[in-house]
């Protein structure tokens, strides 16, 4: 009878040990990014205009012309100017209700708020103006 030895390999060289090197693979250390090329301005959220409306003038249409013709809503901040004659159209149940005043008059201030609708039409949500005489 003939006897073979078979080698049995051990629990240790059975099991193979994957070994994974430490740190980041060679090339990948941090590349400079390419810089950012904006091709266009973005649009201006408020754009300020200086605005000089002639004597004799409606100052409510006048307003409401260049906001349609800008097709924009318009908040006016300030106002300065020496009027003369005004007349005043008076929020009320009654349409047309208007004064007039004959005088020459200081503009303290003047705030005004138009919006603009989808249909084109204005809006007037605020229009206020403080006046005094000498």
């Amino acid at each position: 009878m003939k006897t073979e030895f078979v080698d049995i390999p051990s629990a240790s060289q059975r099991e193979q040990i994957v070994r994974h090197p430490r740190g980041r693979p060679p090339g990948s250390k941090n590349n400079p990014k390419p810089p950012l090329v904006i091709t266009r301005e973005p649009e201006p959220t408020m754009t300020p205009f200086i605005l000089e409306i002639p004597g004799g003038s409606d100052m409510v249409e006048a307003l409401a012309r260049f906001s349609r013709r800008k097709n924009t809503g318009l908040c006016v901040l300030s106002s300065s100017r020496i009027v003369t004659n005004i007349t005043l159209c008076q929020p009320s149940v009654t349409l047309g209700a208007t004064v007039t005043f004959h005088d020459r008059f200081d503009v303290l201030s003047l705030s005004a708020m138009l919006l603009l609708h989808a249909s084109s039409a204005i809006a007037i949500s605020a229009f206020a103006v403080s006046l005094a005489s000498p």
